[in-house]
């Protein structure tokens, strides 16, 4: 393994830019769709996606040079500007619709799985509006993802 690069991170910017692409592909989801977004959600933009690997954790077997198969949540946070008379939550509602269903399209799951992920059935919504303008809703989406990575660099291992 080289020293110059930082391998740790192969797997997970895979994965976050295969989602992003998932994302922006026509018709995008959302007007703004990248890794992390800041907020606060700039003026005219009427919603965004921030795509981000959260929490990880690989499980090794007990010989040195087993793959890692390793488990993460694919954090997706999700915000909508309201429209005049539409509540903030019914906006970002609508988006989160559109995420989760592009995201478990047939045509995602196989494209996540060629790339060497499998996207997992649970989900986890949390309401995040806590920082945000009273006509912006926020949740972050999160999903379960697995892949199975090489011992020594953590990059995956296409199976």
């Amino acid at each position: 393994m080289s020293d110059t690069a930082p391998a740790a991170t192969l797997a997970h910017v895979a994965l976050v830019s295969h989602v992003v692409a998932l994302l922006q592909a026509a018709p995008p989801v959302a007007q703004r769709v990248s890794r992390r977004f800041g907020r606060p959600v700039p003026e005219g933009i009427a919603d965004a996606v921030g795509v981000a690997v959260g929490d990880s954790a690989g499980k090794a077997l007990l010989c040195s040079g087993a793959p890692l198969d390793w488990t993460c949540l694919l954090d997706l946070s999700c915000a909508a500007r309201a429209d005049a008379g539409q509540a903030a939550d019914e906006a970002v509602g609508a988006l989160v619709v559109r995420v989760h269903r592009r995201l478990r399209s047939a045509e995602s799951i196989a494209g996540l799985r060629a790339a060497g992920f499998e996207l997992m059935p649970d989900l986890r919504l949390r309401p995040d509006d806590d920082d945000l303008a009273e006509r912006i809703g926020a949740v972050n989406l999160s999903l379960s993802v697995r892949w199975r990575g090489a011992d020594d660099d953590l990059s995956f291992i296409q199976t």
